[in-house]
C-alpha cells in the first residue's frame, strides 16, 4: 500500500490521536444512540483534526501497509490500544485504506463509523451502503475483488464527471458562472483510483457516446490526462490539476454560435476564426470559477498551441 504524496505536515502526536479518536468512535457507535454526548463528543473531534488536516490537502488516507496501521506518512509501528484495536478492524475486514476527502461533513464520518462497528457487514456491503447513502467524501479500499470494484468506481466516476461537466456548460449558456466543486469532487475520485491503476482510468476513454459528443469527448480528455499523470508517477495534486483541465479544455466552445460548432461540413475562413477564440474564451470562464489552479488556466489557453508552438491562438505562441 503506497502512502499518499500529497501530504501536509501532519505530527506523528496528530496522527494517533486521530486514529485513536476514530476508534473510540467506532466503539461509541455500537453502545450509544444518536444525540448522546459520547458519540458527539469524539465525532467533533474526529471532524474537527480532519477538517484541518485538509484545509492544505485534497485527502487524508489512513489504513494498513504491511499489517502495520498509518495515517498518511505515519506508521504506528508500537501501537496504543486504540491504534492497535483501529488496526485489528481494518485487518479483520480485509481494508487496505479509508481514504477522506476534502468536504467531508460529519454524518459521512459517523455513518463510516456506525458500517465499521456493525460486525454483520461484509466489506462490499459497507462499501455499498456509502454509494447508497450518497456518501462522497469518503472511499474504501479493499484488498478483495480489486479490478472489478476499481472498475465499478471508475465508471461511477465517469458518469459523475459527464453530469458535472453538462451542469457547467448548461450555467455558461444560462449566464451564470459555474460552479467548480462538482467537477473537483470527480477529479479527486478519479486521482485515487489513477494512483492504484492508471490503465482501468484510460480504459474509459473508450466510451463513445456521439449525442453527447462534448461533454463525452471533454471528460475523455480528462480522463486521460490523469492515467498519463499518474503512470508519469505525478503528485495527486498534479493528477487531479491534469483532469481538471482535460475536463475543461473545450469550455470556451460554449461561447462559439451552436451553428458553428454543430456544422456537418468544412467551415469557412471566419467559421474557423470563430472557432480558434475558444481557448482564449475557455480562460476567461476558468478564472472566474473558485478553487482552480492558474496552471488549469494556462493549459486551457494552450491546448491548441501544439508542440512546434505553431497553432493558436498566435499571441501566445512566444508564453512560456
Amino acid at each position: 500500500m503506497s502512502m499518499n504524496p500529497n501530504t501536509l505536515k501532519l505530527t506523528f502526536p496528530n496522527a494517533q490521536r486521530l486514529a485513536s479518536i476514530f476508534s473510540g468512535l467506532i466503539r461509541s457507535a455500537t453502545l450509544y444512540p444518536p444525540g448522546n454526548p459520547a458519540l458527539t463528543r469524539p465525532l467533533n473531534d474526529l471532524h474537527a483534526m480532519v477538517a484541518t488536516h485538509l484545509q492544505g490537502v485534497h485527502s487524508l488516507r489512513l489504513g494498513l501497509a504491511d499489517e502495520i496501521l498509518f495515517v498518511e506518512d505515519h506508521l504506528f509501528v508500537t501501537a496504543t490500544p486504540p491504534v492497535e484495536e483501529l488496526a485489528l478492524i481494518f485487518a479483520s475486514r480485509k481494508i487496505d485504506a479509508v481514504i477522506i476527502l476534502q468536504g467531508v461533513e460529519p454524518d459521512e464520518l459517523l455513518r463510516l463509523a456506525k458500517l465499521f462497528a456493525d460486525k454483520t457487514l461484509a466489506t462490499r456491503a459497507i462499501i455499498s451502503s456509502l454509494e447508497e447513502n450518497d456518501i462522497k467524501h469518503i472511499m474504501v479500499i479493499s484488498g478483495e475483488d480489486t479490478e472489478e470494484r476499481l472498475l465499478h468506481e471508475a465508471g461511477n466516476a465517469y458518469q459523475h464527471a459527464l453530469e458535472s461537466i453538462r451542469t457547467v456548460f448548461t450555467d455558461i449558456e444560462e449566464h451564470r458562472i459555474p460552479s467548480s466543486e462538482r467537477l473537483l469532487a470527480a477529479t479527486r475520485q478519479f486521482s485515487d483510483i489513477a494512483a492504484q491503476d492508471p490503465l482501468v482510468v484510460a480504459c474509459l476513454a473508450m466510451i463513445k457516446d456521439y449525442d453527447n459528443y462534448t461533454f463525452n469527448h471533454s471528460v475523455n480528455v480528462g480522463v486521460i490526462s490523469m492515467a498519463l499523470a499518474a503512470h508519469l508517477k505525478l503528485d495527486r495534486q498534479s493528477i487531479e490539476e491534469a483532469g481538471m483541465a482535460g475536463f475543461l479544455h473545450d469550455i470556451g466552445k460554449t461561447m462559439v454560435s451552436k451553428a458553428i460548432i454543430n456544422k456537418p461540413g468544412k467551415l469557412s475562413a471566419i467559421e474557423f476564426d470563430q472557432i480558434k477564440k475558444h481557448p482564449e474564451d475557455g480562460v476567461k470562464i476558468v478564472e472566474k470559477m473558485a478553487g482552480l489552479s492558474p496552471r488549469i488556466a494556462e493549459a486551457v489557453l494552450g491546448h491548441h498551441l501544439r508542440f512546434n508552438r505553431k497553432g493558436y491562438p498566435e499571441w501566445a505562441q512566444s508564453l512560456e
